[in-house]
């Protein structure tokens, strides 16, 4: 039987019968080595996420899978024919070839539960910056306090949630290695170097592991990107300190070799800050670093394409939980602040009420752009560029802020600055930095 995660359009061997192929599915993912990456089953957790929803509330009920498996005869290779006609009686047929498929692989595996843990995990990512006292004049976002990091790890502890590194997510993704009952992957960008004191030890205390991405050609320096957006720069972790990091249990990423927005680099800059940072961290770390954090969040396909020849995960700043059938180089991480409730959405669901708000007028804006592209009001079209730039003001909640915004605009400078009190171009969501 031919199998790949990337056909849309998957279809098991008529001679075998979709419920045949969904036990044999579970048995070739466990019995050879490396077929799990390209394996259909990966299709359950890829989609929408309401469709996903749907799929996996249904699959998780026995009376369901009983239901369907009743109408899959196995031994019977003709397939029952459908009345329906045309193309809506191809995607039915599809659709009952699925449920069979699926249904069949959770009750191989033993039913619903021992299938979620085995090959249909979601799982959210959390993105962490500077946890420490706050500084004057910096993003208000951008630091969270040691108390709030304390309360939200007990939290996850009292809940049965244990942290983990991208290098866990990746060994499950590719050959099934167990995960936590209720894994939640966490991540700390920049390394900044109060994390040793405010994070490092909370996070042992709890038996939590973690990714820290890097900047390669800033370790024992300051986060000069922080300068260059109008705050201050704060010091960030040496070699020696991110070797320290290590023995608390955590993995070394990379976040490019300076921080810059990828999206706007030309294709040899661009290879030469994700290669050359991958080989200098690794160099460093001691093993090979297979993960990259995108800076500001910012990515566009040629981003991914590129970080996909060098790394096996890249991360994003978007909202939601990520699945095998996830795109592996945009994956979905959530910025974290002190909100409980939001936290508690945010791990639970990957809903992020934060980021919904920064959302609302950038949607706003593109639906304004479109009404007057598709009527022809060139008053319009301007008036959507200028309401753009006002929303940058009004998102940037110091007067230091304003003042910037209001340089920018007037200065004609290039949309992208200040990302990250600002929407970003060419993005889906209003993104925070990363």
């Amino acid at each position: 039987m031919s199998a790949n995660k990337n056909d849309a359009n998957f279809e098991p061997n008529d001679a075998d019968g979709p419920g045949k192929a969904g036990r044999q599915e579970v048995r070739l993912c466990r019995e050879q080595r490396g077929y799990r990456a390209r394996s259909p089953l990966s299709r359950l957790t890829a989609g929408p996420r309401w469709w996903l929803a749907l799929r996996m509330s249904l699959l998780r009920w026995a009376l369901f899978r009983r239901v369907v498996l009743a109408f899959s005869n196995d031994s019977e290779p003709a397939r029952v024919q459908t009345p329906i006609p045309g193309g809506l009686g191809r995607r039915f047929r599809q659709w009952r070839d699925d449920a069979m498929f699926f249904c069949a692989a959770v009750e191989e595996t033993g039913g619903w539960e021992p299938f979620r843990r085995e090959f249909a995990q979601r799982i959210p990512a959390l993105c962490y910056h500077h946890v420490g006292a706050s500084v004057k004049g910096s993003w208000r976002l951008l630091t969270i306090s040691p108390q709030v990091l304390q309360k939200q790890m007990r939290w996850l502890a009292e809940r049965g949630y244990t942290g983990i590194s991208a290098s866990q997510w990746l060994a499950w993704l590719e050959a099934g290695a167990p995960l936590p009952e209720k894994p939640v992957l966490l991540t700390f960008d920049d390394a900044y170097s109060e994390l040793l004191k405010t994070a490092m030890p909370v996070l042992r205390r709890h038996g939590f592991h973690a990714s820290l991405f890097v900047v390669s050609q800033h370790l024992g320096g300051v986060s000069t990107w922080d300068a260059a957006l109008g705050y201050p720069s704060l010091p960030l972790m040496s070699a020696a300190q991110v070797l320290q990091a290590q023995s608390f249990g955590i993995e070394v990423g990379s976040h490019t070799r300076s921080h810059p927005d990828l999206r706007k680099l030309s294709t040899a800059s661009l290879r030469q800050e994700l290669e050359l940072s991958r080989d200098e961290l690794s160099r460093l770390a001691g093993r090979p670093v297979r993960t990259v954090a995108y800076p500001f969040g910012c990515e566009s396909a040629s981003v991914r394409a590129c970080a996909a020849e060098f790394y096996d995960l890249a991360f994003s700043c978007k909202a939601g939980l990520n699945g095998w059938g996830s795109d592996r180089h945009q994956l979905r991480r959530m910025f974290v602040h002190p909100s409980r409730f939001n936290f508690a959405l945010q791990v639970k669901y990957g809903v992020d009420l934060h980021a919904l708000w920064r959302f609302i007028p950038e949607r706003a804006h593109r639906l304004w752009r479109q009404l007057a592209l598709r009527f022809g009001f060139r008053r319009g079209h301007a008036a959507a560029s200028g309401a753009r730039r006002a929303t940058k003001v009004w998102i940037m909640t110091r007067p230091s802020r304003r003042k910037a915004a209001g340089a920018l605009t007037s200065s004609g400078a290039a949309e992208g600055d200040f990302v990250r009190a600002s929407l970003l171009p060419g993005s889906d969501e209003i993104q925070p930095r990363g």
